[in-house]
């Protein structure tokens, strides 16, 4: 029986931040919208057009936005288990290959995916520049191959048995 009995969170404070404040600027945005009178008559919605949409939206954005914090990496003897804010992942070790890094789409910032011994890749979260430059984006790329080498330093210690986590 394998003594490695820790499960090592990685969480991205300022990811959840953003997606938080984003969906809190859809929010006020679109109601923004709703509340401004008609541009031909001039005349103002009454709560009764609007409230049976809003208040479920509010809800639902609430929802989310908390769902925004609990997103996390979680490494554990079982394997990896991605949780995103709507939906989840989770990969056994032994489907696990390593661990790579990959340019964004807009190659501005860096991915960690998980090879697959399906040759898959599955992606686990991505690293963007704060500000633009050479020295923010090569400072994205390290601490995407940190993310990437901690997650890889787990999988072999839950192989081997050693229960030591690894700061990322």
């Amino acid at each position: 029986m394998s003594q490695f009995t820790t499960a090592n969170l990685y969480r991205n404070r300022r990811h959840q931040w953003l997606v938080a404040a984003a969906l809190v600027g859809i929010t006020l945005v679109s109601l923004g919208v709703i509340l401004e009178p008609d541009p031909e008559t001039g005349l103002r919605p009454l709560p009764s057009d609007y409230l049976w949409v809003v208040i479920p939206a509010l809800a639902m954005i609430a929802y989310l936005i908390w769902r925004a914090f609990q997103t996390r990496i979680v490494t554990s003897p079982h394997g990896i288990e991605v949780v995103r804010t709507v939906g989840r992942d989770a990969v056994p070790w032994a489907q696990v290959r390593g661990f790579e890094v990959h340019p964004s789409p807009s190659r501005w910032g860096f991915e960690v995916a998980i090879r697959l011994q399906d040759g898959r890749c599955l992606r686990v979260c991505a690293e963007h520049p704060a500000r633009r430059g050479p020295d923010a984006k090569a400072a994205a790329r390290r601490r995407a191959e940190a993310l990437a080498q901690a997650m890889e330093h787990d999988r072999r210690a839950q192989s081997a048995g050693d229960p030591s986590p690894v700061s990322a």
